[in-house]
């Protein structure tokens, strides 16, 4: 800390921190073990509906084997992070377990509602000495306490205990979901278990919701800190005024809700409809995008497109101004060249109203989008980093026009997306866009 401003003096060990190997892994396998149990569930759901057989018994078998590995191994890694947590931020642990107090052997809490006032848990069930064998590894093993903290020093505990609850008890059952499938699937009953196959339909979402969980648990738990140890949070509140975060906060909020509402409703109508069993008569042309590769011919299109400190002075510290000075103006000049030619695409777009030019004008950029957008973020985020006085000067002067441009940034994105799967009434995203 210099002047009440935290400097990073080594990046290597910041990023490669002793949680990172187990943090990293966990979340890994948490994103295949999600995807795993979506791809089962969709296979379940033709599966009791008799449609598309084969491919039924594909996506079932293909979920299953991963999550038959992946389960498991998810636990071995969430023990091993849960281990190193407890040596380096052990007020974390005392807190997701709602450990008040050393007096014996630590039980495991399965459920209570923490008083943080009184400072002990209401209405608690709890399994006696078995918190000790999951945190110590022995029967009589002991842990730090909440008492042994300071108040201020401790995470708030009601958000972080049934968030890691959430975040275990969906990791258990995908435990038990792929070891009874596994054994359904060894005894060649798998396709006709329609009460497992009920339940394994509705498992889809369940690993976004553990995702989401195991992130509230990581990032609420690690207050009061940004940096543990060196910056509180309390202490690197921005000067932005509450009002413009909230409307900035409100309006990203509603503007990702529609768009991931609008998402989540075409994948339903995606796996409704099912693969195609008939060439297309005269199959269209898509965009180079995920979205378009769930249609037979975007798959096809797919094919055809190219691949896409402390007080110590630093020697490089009088040079990193410079650097990220040029840093900062490549990334405006690339933005301005490379994604000038998306925006001359967006104002070309309403002098034709032909189908197959408009089509054509979207693929001509289809390769690169993303990677054009990519510049602006570059320096936006380079300013926040670099130049936090410049950033916090001109974020609060600028923030309603920036928010628009962000807003249409948005708007802009989900508009390519849409206009190819919305039809008849892609004339809607064709607008949009423009």
């Amino acid at each position: 800390m210099r002047d009440g401003v935290a400097f990073p003096l080594d990046w290597i060990a910041i990023i490669f921190n002793p949680s990172f190997p187990y943090r990293f892994s966990h979340m890994m396998v948490a994103s295949y073990l999600t995807v795993a149990f979506v791809v089962a569930g969709v296979g379940a759901r033709y599966q009791l509906k008799g449609r598309h057989p084969e491919l039924a018994r594909t996506m079932l078998r293909m979920g299953l084997e991963l999550a038959i590995v992946l389960a498991p191994v998810q636990a071995l890694i969430g023990d091993m992070h849960g281990l190193n947590t407890l040596h380096h931020r052990p007020a974390k642990i005392a807190g997701m377990e709602a450990h008040w107090e050393n007096d014996g052997p630590v039980p495991l809490v399965v459920l209570a509602v923490p008083n943080e006032i009184a400072e002990h848990n209401d209405y608690e069930i709890a399994i006696p000495y078995l918190g000790s064998l999951i945190l110590s590894h022995s029967l009589t093993g002991g842990i730090p306490a909440l008492k042994d903290f300071p108040p201020k020093d401790r995470p708030p505990v009601l958000p972080i205990f049934l968030s890691f609850r959430i975040m275990v008890g969906i990791g258990f059952l995908f435990i038990f979901m792929a070891g009874a499938g596994g054994i359904l699937w060894l005894f060649r009953r798998l396709d006709r278990a329609r009460l497992y196959l009920l339940a394994l339909r509705w498992c889809w979402p369940l690993g976004f919701i553990a995702i989401i969980a195991g992130w509230t648990t990581t990032e609420v738990g690690r207050q009061p800190w940004v940096a543990h140890g060196v910056l509180r949070t309390a202490d690197a509140a921005s000067p932005i005024l509450a009002m413009s975060i909230a409307v900035f906060i409100a309006l990203f909020v509603l503007v990702y809700g529609v768009v991931f509402g609008a998402g989540i409703r075409y994948i339903r109508r995606l796996i409704k409809k099912g693969p195609e069993t008939k060439p297309a008569a005269e199959p269209e042309i898509l965009a180079n995008r995920p979205i378009s590769a769930a249609f037979e011919e975007g798959q096809a299109a797919e094919r055809t497109w190219p691949s896409r400190r402390n007080g110590r002075s630093d020697p490089m510290e009088s040079y990193l101004a410079v650097v990220w000075g040029l840093l900062l103006g490549l990334a405006i000049v690339m933005y301005v060249i490379l994604d000038g030619f998306d925006l001359g695409i967006g104002i070309l777009f309403p002098t034709t109203r032909i189908e197959a030019e408009r089509d054509q004008m979207m693929n001509t950029i289809a390769p690169f989008w993303d990677g054009n957008e990519t510049w602006l973020v570059l320096g936006g985020g380079g300013l926040l980093v670099a130049f936090p006085l410049a950033y916090s000067i001109l974020m609060p002067a600028l923030h309603v026009p920036i928010l628009v441009m962000l807003l249409g940034l948005v708007l802009r994105g989900v508009a390519f997306e849409f206009r190819w799967v919305a039809k008849p009434y892609h004339h809607w995203w064709d607008r949009a866009f423009f």
